[in-house]
């Protein structure tokens, strides 16, 4: 039988901000906790624009009152904005890189997502035990966490991938669950599209099982796309 899995408790709804400079601007990433519904849109454009935006959420863990939400927003502000300057040292900076040859993207972004209403990243954080996580995990040592975290529903704004937010959302996730269970050992296992294996790898995951398996959307009808179990021990 596999260990329970715990309430996972959201904790106040905090802001923490990196940001990268380019000649003419500073580019702001904050990230905080959303409700459900501001997921829809980046799940449909990124994950399964097959899917419906009625049917993006998933009652059996998207409403429950345990489950977070999280968003990454982008803001944008003049480089000799005063505000800018007095934000910035009050926050806690993340080195972000903006590649120079990418800036012009910004220039194909809608201006919702500009100004910080529209996010540019989610990721859902639910209550779900690892299947196997009573077993000893060779790629990452013992199996026993009485803690499991699911990470689910990650997706960055396509015209923003490639530009290290997506590995600085994740590590902002991870530092959030250890910050809400600062004593304890804690299991963050998700679904990983094979195709993004490297990435996660990069950013310290690892593969929990080496077989793969398909998803083919919440109607089981859509085009199928091929995932492996990852995860690591924070």
């Amino acid at each position: 039988m596999s260990a329970p899995c715990p309430t996972f408790r959201p904790g106040p709804k905090t802001d923490s901000s990196s940001s990268c400079s380019s000649p003419v601007s500073q580019l702001w990433i904050s990230f905080r906790q959303i409700d459900a519904e501001q997921t829809i849109n980046l799940r449909k454009t990124v994950l399964w624009p097959s899917i419906p935006l009625s049917k993006q959420l998933d009652p059996s863990y998207d409403l429950r009152e345990s489950t977070v939400h999280l968003g990454a927003f982008l803001h944008l502000r003049s480089a000799d904005d005063p505000s800018s300057l007095s934000a910035s040292s009050s926050r806690m900076r993340i080195p972000i890189t903006i590649k120079p040859d990418s800036t012009s993207v910004l220039h194909d972004i809608e201006e919702g997502y500009l100004d910080g209403n529209e996010p540019i990243g989610i990721m859902t954080l639910t209550q779900q035990s690892y299947s196997g996580a009573e077993l000893a995990l060779p790629n990452i040592g013992t199996g026993n966490c009485n803690k499991h975290i699911q990470l689910r529903k990650f997706a960055i704004l396509p015209r923003l991938q490639g530009q290290s937010i997506g590995r600085q959302f994740l590590l902002h996730a991870i530092e959030y669950i250890k910050s809400n269970y600062p004593d304890e050992r804690i299991l963050c296992h998700f679904d990983a599209r094979v195709s993004q294996r490297k990435f996660y790898e990069r950013c310290g995951m690892k593969v929990l099982d080496e077989k793969s398996f398909w998803k083919f959307g919440s109607t089981g009808q859509e085009p199928g796309v091929e995932y492996i179990k990852m995860g690591n021990i924070v």
